[in-house]
Parts: C-alpha cells; sequence; structure tokens
C-alpha cells in the first residue's frame, strides 16, 4: 500500500549532477536536514539515520536507488515507513526542478498521525528543499 501524502518542489540554479551527488550519499544530509544528528554507512546504498528528538521516526534505515532522473529514498525500521521521491528536470545547462514527493509505504495506527501532522510534515520537508539549494548552490564540498 502506498499512500502519497504531498509534493513540494524548488527550483536550483545548479545542473542535475550536482544535485544527484548530493542526494545518492546519505552523508550530506547532514548538511542540508537540521534534524539529522547522525549517520551510519550500513551498504553501499543502505544507511541508518538518527535525529534529534520531536520526529515521527527518530531513528530509521533508508535505502537509497536511483531509477533515471529519479532518486529514492525507500524508509524503513521506524515507526512510519516511507518514500520519498526525489525528481530531477533540468531546465536549463544551470538550472533543474528538484521535487520531493513524500508517500507512506505501510498502513499503521501512526498513519492517520502522519495525515493529521501533512501541514507541518509538508513545511518540514519544503525547509529540506531549501536546504538542498543552498548547499548546492553555495558550492559547499558534497561528497
Amino acid at each position: 500500500m502506498t499512500k502519497e501524502l504531498f509534493t513540494n518542489e524548488i527550483l536550483i540554479d545548479a545542473d542535475n549532477q550536482r544535485i544527484e551527488k548530493l542526494l545518492l550519499n546519505l552523508e550530506n544530509i547532514i548538511k542540508w536536514n537540521p534534524e539529522i544528528k547522525q549517520v551510519a554507512t550500513i551498504d553501499h546504498d543502505e544507511y541508518m539515520i538518527l535525529r534529534h528528538g520531536g520526529a515521527l521516526n527518530t531513528t530509521e534505515t533508508i535505502k537509497v536507488t536511483q531509477r533515471g532522473n529519479t532518486i529514492e529514498y525507500e524508509s524503513f525500521d521506524g515507526t512510519i515507513n516511507c518514500l520519498i521521491e526525489w525528481e530531477l528536470e533540468s531546465l536549463s545547462r544551470h538550472q533543474t526542478r528538484l521535487k520531493q514527493t513524500l508517500s507512506l509505504t505501510s498502513t499503521t495506527a501512526l498513519n492517520g498521525v502522519a495525515l493529521m501532522l501533512k501541514p507541518v510534515i509538508r513545511n518540514a520537508f519544503k525547509d529540506n528543499l531549501t536546504g538542498i539549494k543552498r548547499v548546492v548552490e553555495t558550492m559547499e564540498a558534497i561528497y
């Protein structure tokens, strides 16, 4: 079961490759998501993350995959399992539209809480998009 909650988007003055590089290595998440406290690599495409308090998922495992111009973060082993799809659309040589779609991927009693908190969650994810834009456009080192 997959239930889409929302899609956010932002224009970034950078090419697709720079954004892909940032998103494909989840160790970079600390640069653009202030809620992340620690990231541990489990495998080359799988990570365990720990957040500061206040999140529905304080710990979770994320598997990162790429399919064409879409990068997926599949979150599991947390309170709520979800899928974040990052779709990159090149608008010009130096401008990219980044879309971020959050979907719930399991049925739990807490899905109702996520639905009630949808506006708050959406705003937090918008803040993450702004963080990605800042990192990519300021040419901060990306690994």
